[in-house]
């Protein structure tokens, strides 16, 4: 039986509102009927979830994505539904467990799915410098492979699609000792890895006059985590789209 896409793309658009774009982007680059789950009421998408797959120190990941459910099916306890039967079909395939960004508030609901902090973020300030540094556009996959190199050894590694699907509205580049991932329609930094004596320059090549560039860290809860097949915690995980 064929996934109703179109149910898929109404209820992203109702809960997330979300720019057409965005949603056709996702769709065409990064959805897989593999990588989705979802309930259906009445012949209506209620609720929905994707992942993308990705690898640590433990085994594979599964990063749980745009976890929505419409407003009119809300209380129901859904979504808790969805990513519990989630959970069991990932751990049947061999996850080692899942990781996901909460939005603002979110914490304590998926504490009580028996997910954990696992990534954490901090911040570095800076103003543009006067004089720009030479910065190189680079491709996403050399973004990709590049910023490994900065993270820890627990962290988390992105490739493949989830990195294709980012390019749609993010370019990458680099400076001798820093890389950096930035918003196509805004100057908005998405992702700084590097030295933080080098980001004032960087930020002028990028006309950006001053930002808050997020990095890994061990400030602010960032991420969380759920075991499945391995009791060994993942890391920052870093690109995060929501």
């Amino acid at each position: 039986m064929a996934v109703n896409t179109d149910g898929l793309k109404r209820l992203w658009k109702t809960v997330f509102g979300d720019p057409d774009s965005f949603i056709d982007a996702f769709f065409r680059i990064a959805y897989s009927p593999d990588r989705c789950r979802y309930i259906e009421e009445q012949g209506q998408i209620v609720s929905a979830l994707y992942w993308f797959d990705c690898e640590y120190e433990g085994g594979k990941l599964a990063y749980i994505y745009a976890v929505a459910t419409h407003p009119d099916h809300r209380g129901k306890g859904l979504a808790s539904r969805l990513l519990e039967e989630t959970h069991d079909h990932l751990k049947a395939l061999g996850y080692a467990g899942t990781v996901l960004k909460p939005a603002k508030g979110l914490f304590p609901f998926y504490e009580r799915l028996g997910y954990t902090t696992s990534g954490y973020v901090r911040y570095i300030a800076a103003k543009a410098a006067q004089t720009p540094v030479e910065l190189m556009e680079i491709s996403p996959h050399a973004y990709s492979s590049g910023r490994l190199g900065y993270l820890p050894k627990d962290r988390v590694a992105q490739r493949g699609v989830i990195i294709d699907f980012l390019a749609s509205f993010a370019k990458f580049y680099g400076y001798y000792d820093s890389i950096i991932c930035v918003s196509r329609e805004e100057p908005v930094v998405i992702e700084y890895m590097g030295s933080a004596e080098s980001a004032p320059g960087i930020l002028a090549a990028l006309g950006i006059k001053e930002a808050e560039l997020p990095t890994f860290g061990t400030d602010i809860p960032h991420t969380m985590w759920h075991p499945l097949n391995c009791t060994k915690k993942p890391g920052y995980l870093g690109i995060t789209l929501e």
